[in-house]
């Protein structure tokens, strides 16, 4: 039970994220800038499932800009990637997580 409402809470929080990435652009418009195809982003958008973490760093280059990095990596950590998913989907553009705060 515990799992599910930890799972239920990640889509949950990756489907505000991702809409609010999107923005109103078309889902073929994202497919073109993205080459995510059509049926993977209508399903990580509408059905709540879990994206592949390098469909989150495209989706990130498609929408964030200039500062697509910071999101890539805060979302792919609340999708609960470990950080060696992250080091691949990232690549150059990885920072390691920071010192914990008490």
């Amino acid at each position: 039970m515990i799992y599910e409402e930890r799972d239920a809470e990640i889509r949950r929080a990756w489907m505000e994220e991702c809409w609010a990435a999107v923005g109103g652009r078309s889902v073929l418009d994202l497919e073109r800038q993205t080459q995510v195809p059509v049926n993977l982003l209508h399903a990580y958008t509408s059905h709540g499932e879990r994206p592949e973490p390098r469909h989150v760093v495209l989706l990130a280059q498609a929408t964030q800009g200039a500062h697509w990095s910071p999101w890539a990596h805060r979302v792919l950590r609340l999708l609960n990637y470990s950080e060696i998913h992250l080091m691949l989907a990232l690549k150059e553009a990885y920072q390691p997580p920071g010192p914990v705060k008490s």
